[in-house]
Protein backbone atom coordinates (compact mmCIF):
# COMPACT_ATOMS: atom_id res chain seq x y z
CA UNK A 1 0.00 0.00 0.00
CA UNK A 2 1.25 3.23 -0.99
CA UNK A 3 1.85 6.29 0.74
CA UNK A 4 -1.69 7.91 -0.67
CA UNK A 5 -3.49 4.92 0.17
CA UNK A 6 -2.37 4.74 4.08
CA UNK A 7 -3.35 7.72 4.21
CA UNK A 8 -6.75 7.26 2.75
CA UNK A 9 -7.12 3.86 4.83
CA UNK A 10 -6.33 6.19 8.03
CA UNK A 11 -9.13 8.66 7.21
CA UNK A 12 -11.61 6.63 6.79
CA UNK A 13 -10.90 4.60 9.89
CA UNK A 14 -10.77 8.27 11.75
CA UNK A 15 -14.31 8.33 10.48
CA UNK A 16 -15.49 5.50 11.03
CA UNK A 17 -14.02 6.05 15.17
CA UNK A 18 -15.77 9.53 15.22
CA UNK A 19 -19.05 7.96 14.14
CA UNK A 20 -18.79 5.52 16.90
CA UNK A 21 -17.82 8.36 19.46
CA UNK A 22 -20.68 10.24 18.90
CA UNK A 23 -23.20 7.04 18.84
CA UNK A 24 -22.31 6.44 22.09
CA UNK A 25 -22.93 9.92 23.16
CA UNK A 26 -26.36 10.11 21.71
CA UNK A 27 -26.87 6.22 23.74
CA UNK A 28 -25.62 7.69 26.90
CA UNK A 29 -27.72 11.05 26.02
CA UNK A 30 -29.05 10.97 29.95
CA UNK A 31 -25.37 12.01 31.37
CA UNK A 32 -23.42 13.44 28.38
CA UNK A 33 -23.67 17.01 27.63
CA UNK A 34 -22.58 17.09 24.14
CA UNK A 35 -25.62 14.62 23.55
CA UNK A 36 -28.19 16.72 25.16
CA UNK A 37 -26.84 19.46 23.40
CA UNK A 38 -27.61 18.49 20.25
CA UNK A 39 -31.04 16.95 21.19
CA UNK A 40 -32.23 20.84 21.89
CA UNK A 41 -30.88 21.99 19.34
CA UNK A 42 -32.51 19.30 17.30
CA UNK A 43 -35.41 20.38 19.35
CA UNK A 44 -36.62 17.56 21.89
CA UNK A 45 -38.10 18.07 25.05
CA UNK A 46 -36.20 15.36 27.56
CA UNK A 47 -38.83 15.24 29.59
CA UNK A 48 -40.92 13.36 26.58
CA UNK A 49 -37.80 11.05 25.94
CA UNK A 50 -38.64 7.62 26.39
CA UNK A 51 -35.48 5.79 24.55
CA UNK A 52 -32.52 6.99 22.16
CA UNK A 53 -31.08 4.02 20.04
CA UNK A 54 -27.98 5.28 17.52
CA UNK A 55 -27.16 3.02 14.72
CA UNK A 56 -23.70 3.66 12.19
CA UNK A 57 -24.53 3.88 9.23
CA UNK A 58 -21.58 1.67 7.06
CA UNK A 59 -20.61 3.03 3.75
CA UNK A 60 -21.53 -0.05 1.46
CA UNK A 61 -25.15 -1.10 2.55
CA UNK A 62 -26.56 -4.69 1.41
CA UNK A 63 -30.44 -4.73 0.63
CA UNK A 64 -30.98 -6.04 4.45
CA UNK A 65 -29.27 -3.75 6.33
CA UNK A 66 -31.39 -0.90 4.19
CA UNK A 67 -34.36 -2.86 5.37
CA UNK A 68 -33.24 -2.25 8.84
CA UNK A 69 -32.56 0.86 8.64
CA UNK A 70 -36.39 1.54 7.35
CA UNK A 71 -35.34 1.96 3.56
CA UNK A 72 -38.13 0.17 1.24
CA UNK A 73 -36.61 -2.42 -1.20
CA UNK A 74 -38.24 0.15 -4.16
CA UNK A 75 -36.00 2.99 -2.59
CA UNK A 76 -32.45 0.91 -2.39
CA UNK A 77 -31.40 1.88 -5.45
CA UNK A 78 -31.66 5.81 -4.70
CA UNK A 79 -30.60 5.55 -1.55
CA UNK A 80 -27.35 3.89 -1.82
CA UNK A 81 -26.59 6.55 -4.83
CA UNK A 82 -27.25 9.55 -3.39
CA UNK A 83 -26.88 8.40 0.95
CA UNK A 84 -25.14 11.14 3.03
CA UNK A 85 -26.11 9.90 6.72
CA UNK A 86 -23.66 8.45 8.73
CA UNK A 87 -25.58 7.64 11.82
CA UNK A 88 -29.25 7.20 12.00
CA UNK A 89 -31.07 8.07 15.76
CA UNK A 90 -33.96 7.09 16.77
CA UNK A 91 -35.92 8.96 19.67
CA UNK A 92 -38.99 7.35 21.36
CA UNK A 93 -41.38 9.96 22.69
CA UNK A 94 -43.87 9.19 25.59
CA UNK A 95 -47.12 10.49 24.02
CA UNK A 96 -48.82 8.45 21.89
CA UNK A 97 -45.35 6.17 21.26
CA UNK A 98 -44.20 8.41 18.70
CA UNK A 99 -40.72 7.46 17.16
CA UNK A 100 -38.90 9.80 15.18
CA UNK A 101 -35.84 9.20 13.10
CA UNK A 102 -32.69 11.63 12.79
CA UNK A 103 -30.26 10.67 10.24
CA UNK A 104 -26.95 12.43 10.40
CA UNK A 105 -24.26 13.30 8.70
CA UNK A 106 -20.89 13.57 10.50
CA UNK A 107 -17.32 15.97 9.93
CA UNK A 108 -14.85 16.18 11.61
CA UNK A 109 -13.09 19.16 12.11
CA UNK A 110 -9.21 20.02 11.23
CA UNK A 111 -8.22 23.44 12.06
CA UNK A 112 -5.17 23.09 10.25
CA UNK A 113 -6.61 22.18 7.35
CA UNK A 114 -8.91 25.08 7.07
CA UNK A 115 -11.80 23.07 4.93
CA UNK A 116 -13.96 19.72 5.21
CA UNK A 117 -14.43 17.85 2.00
CA UNK A 118 -18.74 17.48 1.65
CA UNK A 119 -18.52 15.41 -0.96
CA UNK A 120 -16.12 13.08 -3.34
CA UNK A 121 -17.30 11.49 -7.32
CA UNK A 122 -16.26 11.39 -10.06
CA UNK A 123 -17.03 14.39 -12.72
CA UNK A 124 -18.79 11.69 -14.63
CA UNK A 125 -21.58 11.09 -11.58
CA UNK A 126 -22.64 14.80 -11.45
CA UNK A 127 -23.23 14.42 -14.76
CA UNK A 128 -25.49 11.99 -14.62
CA UNK A 129 -27.22 13.36 -11.76
CA UNK A 130 -27.61 16.88 -12.89
CA UNK A 131 -27.37 16.34 -16.78
CA UNK A 132 -24.62 19.04 -17.76
CA UNK A 133 -23.31 19.16 -21.19
CA UNK A 134 -20.22 17.27 -22.20
CA UNK A 135 -18.54 20.48 -22.66
CA UNK A 136 -18.55 21.52 -19.02
CA UNK A 137 -17.96 17.92 -17.53
CA UNK A 138 -14.31 18.29 -19.52
CA UNK A 139 -13.87 21.18 -18.21
CA UNK A 140 -14.42 20.10 -14.90
CA UNK A 141 -12.52 16.90 -15.35
CA UNK A 142 -9.12 19.13 -15.66
CA UNK A 143 -10.34 21.22 -12.84
CA UNK A 144 -10.55 17.98 -10.84
CA UNK A 145 -7.16 16.62 -12.33
CA UNK A 146 -9.58 13.69 -13.73
CA UNK A 147 -7.90 14.84 -17.39
CA UNK A 148 -4.38 16.52 -17.20
CA UNK A 149 -4.26 20.48 -18.42
CA UNK A 150 -3.15 19.47 -22.14
CA UNK A 151 -6.18 17.57 -22.66
CA UNK A 152 -8.13 20.96 -22.85
CA UNK A 153 -5.28 23.65 -23.35
CA UNK A 154 -2.18 23.92 -26.27
CA UNK A 155 -0.20 26.28 -23.86
CA UNK A 156 0.00 25.31 -20.33
CA UNK A 157 4.06 26.82 -19.21
CA UNK A 158 1.62 29.42 -17.05
CA UNK A 159 -0.60 27.19 -14.90
CA UNK A 160 -0.43 27.57 -11.99
CA UNK A 161 -0.58 23.91 -11.10
CA UNK A 162 0.65 21.29 -14.26
CA UNK A 163 -1.63 18.40 -12.94
CA UNK A 164 -4.81 20.53 -13.25
CA UNK A 165 -6.83 23.93 -14.15
CA UNK A 166 -7.57 26.68 -11.47
CA UNK A 167 -11.11 27.97 -12.44
CA UNK A 168 -9.54 31.23 -13.33
CA UNK A 169 -7.28 29.84 -15.79
CA UNK A 170 -10.39 28.49 -18.03
CA UNK A 171 -11.51 30.48 -21.36
CA UNK A 172 -13.51 33.45 -20.06
CA UNK A 173 -16.71 31.57 -22.17
CA UNK A 174 -16.01 28.57 -20.29
CA UNK A 175 -16.46 30.22 -16.92
CA UNK A 176 -19.50 31.72 -17.74
CA UNK A 177 -20.75 28.65 -18.98
CA UNK A 178 -20.17 26.63 -15.60
CA UNK A 179 -20.86 30.00 -13.47
CA UNK A 180 -24.52 29.91 -15.40
CA UNK A 181 -25.52 26.39 -14.98
CA UNK A 182 -23.96 26.32 -11.16
CA UNK A 183 -26.47 29.72 -10.33
CA UNK A 184 -28.87 28.32 -12.29
CA UNK A 185 -28.94 24.44 -10.26
CA UNK A 186 -27.54 25.80 -6.83
CA UNK A 187 -30.25 24.36 -4.86
CA UNK A 188 -30.33 21.01 -6.23
CA UNK A 189 -26.44 21.15 -6.18
CA UNK A 190 -26.31 22.37 -2.89
CA UNK A 191 -29.13 19.55 -1.41
CA UNK A 192 -27.65 16.64 -3.26
CA UNK A 193 -24.00 17.52 -1.56
CA UNK A 194 -24.97 18.37 1.78
CA UNK A 195 -28.55 16.35 2.65
CA UNK A 196 -28.23 13.86 -0.68
CA UNK A 197 -31.84 12.23 -1.62
CA UNK A 198 -33.99 8.98 -0.41
CA UNK A 199 -33.81 7.03 2.93
CA UNK A 200 -30.37 8.02 4.28
CA UNK A 201 -30.70 11.88 3.32
CA UNK A 202 -29.37 13.74 6.22
CA UNK A 203 -31.83 15.66 8.21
Amino acid sequence: MNKKAKQGSKTAKGGFTNEHNICNKFLNWKIDKDAKSWLAIMGYNFDKIQKIDATQIPPKINLNKALNLGITKEKYEETIKYKKADIQVRVEILIDDILYIENISLKKANKKAGFNQIDKRPVKTYQKMWKFDNTIALWLKAFTGEVTPTTVLQNTENLIDKRRIYFTEMPNDVQIQITNFFTENKFLIVSDTIRGRGGLSAE
